[in-house]
């Protein structure tokens, strides 16, 4: 199976208007789960950031996107998502929170070669 290198060039955008956000996103990390994933395989981001939304499923108080670049310099963007992770009891039903919700970015990279990507947070 052929890999392909995902090439951390991580560059951070926070574009927002004044009166938009009580206090703008700052401190955007976005954290590769793996550096090197199969063509077609999962590529996660992590992100995390302070302030700047107060809904995290309003597109219009929060927009976390991936913009990727393939080897043949093709852009795509992919929008992150909100998650929380959880765990289910299967002898009573209940679930229990498992650490902190964040955002996401996933991508199955289709070019095998070197990939380059850039979140915003807008």
């Amino acid at each position: 199976m052929k890999k392909l290198s995902i090439t951390i060039l991580l560059v951070t955008e926070c574009i927002f208007s004044a009166g938009l956000f009580a206090q703008a996103p700052s401190g955007i990390i976005a954290t590769p789960v793996s550096t090197t994933v199969g063509r077609l395989d999962k590529f996660e981001l992590s992100v995390s950031f302070s302030g700047g939304y107060t809904n995290p499923y309003d597109y219009n108080d929060i927009n976390v996107r991936g913009i990727f670049t393939a080897p043949g310099g093709r852009k795509d963007t992919v929008d992150g998502f909100f998650i929380q992770d959880y765990t289910l009891n299967t002898t009573n039903g209940s679930i229990a929170v498992n650490g902190v919700p964040g955002f996401k970015i996933r991508l199955a990279p289709n070019e095998t070669g070197t990939w380059q990507y850039e979140v915003q947070v807008i």
